[in-house]
């Protein structure tokens, strides 16, 4: 028995399309879909996509600067996903209030998680 799991890499731009690209993913992968958001640490640059295609060798077929890219791993595989180290929370802790799908709407102020994770860092 060999899992699946798909990794996407949605440009910031991809927003509106992401919900259909992930129900269509669902369909065809019954197991574990993940990722993160491709983006600069930059206002003034925009995220670059990189399309390869391992049957053609180590060249770079396809730079995008919208869209989403992607990887479909199989095999006996196990995913876990964490957060990079060293990264730490940034303000407040926040509670989804609205959304559809895959689309936050509106969120709020979580107070009482914040004073709990500031509280674990020793920012109090």
């Amino acid at each position: 028995d060999h899992n699946t799991a798909v990794m996407v890499l949605p440009s910031p731009a991809f927003q509106k399309e992401l919900d259909d690209l992930l129900g269509g993913i669902q369909l065809h992968v019954s197991q574990t879909v993940f990722g993160g958001i491709a983006s600069t640490v930059s206002s003034l640059s925009r995220a670059r996509l990189f399309r390869y295609d391992a049957n053609q060798g180590e060249s770079c077929i396809q730079t995008l600067a919208d869209g989403c890219v992607g990887v479909v791993l199989m095999g006996d595989i196990q995913i876990e996903t964490m957060i990079a180290q060293g990264a730490k929370p940034v303000g407040g802790v926040y509670q989804i209030v609205k959304g559809q799908e895959s689309t936050i709407a509106a969120i709020a102020l979580d107070e009482t998680a914040t004073e709990l994770v500031q509280a674990s860092e020793g920012q109090e």
